[in-house]
């Protein structure tokens, strides 16, 4: 980010509508945010959220921030599983460079996604939340398609899973993704 105080975050999330989805969302963090996370002037905020754990109401939102390196590539990973309990619930695990930051249970999974399917997604948004409010950066000539308005990932890996097999094991959840496309 060319200042750090605007209001940019990158972001990677799983999405499926507007409440199932799980989201990195990753950006310099309003100052109070900041001070709540224990954030040094060379970090940056990490927020892992749910969006509505109920899959119904953003009411039932779960997010937690976390300071990490604001000079450094991260490995930012999501695992999502179902509960073993018979209720078939998600259960999504977030890690930063292999450290586990945060776990979330929802109380809904896929049969409550009515036909629908998790896509993956990456972006370059302006979150209030991310900055100082009225920091908004400015793109030369307002032109999205401007080198100042990019963000460059260095890698980004999907992997299906693919066995049918819950928790921890290699599976396919029923009805989550759609196929991963050949050669990819």
């Amino acid at each position: 980010m060319r200042n750090m105080h605007q209001i940019t975050s990158v972001g990677a999330f799983l999405y499926a509508n507007e409440y199932m989805e799980f989201d990195f969302e990753i950006g310099y963090g309003a100052d109070d945010l900041r001070e709540a996370a224990g954030a040094q002037a060379n970090e940056i905020l990490a927020y892992m959220t749910t969006q509505a754990t109920d899959g119904k109401s953003w009411d039932t939102r779960v997010t937690k921030e976390v300071a990490i390196s604001g000079n450094a590539w991260h490995d930012l990973t999501m695992d999502l599983d179902l509960s073993t309990d018979g209720t078939r619930q998600f259960i999504v695990t977030w890690y930063i460079d292999g450290r586990q930051v945060m776990q979330s249970r929802q109380k809904w999974g896929p049969d409550q996604m009515k036909g629908g399917a998790f896509s993956n997604e990456l972006s370059l948004e302006n979150l209030w939340w991310m900055g100082a409010g009225e920091n908004v950066p400015e793109w030369p000539d307002y032109n999205p398609n401007a080198r100042a308005a990019r963000v460059v990932f260095d890698r980004y890996v999907y992997t299906a899973n693919t066995s049918g097999k819950p928790l921890g094991a290699p599976g396919l959840i029923d009805g989550a993704f759609p196929p991963t496309p050949a050669n990819v």
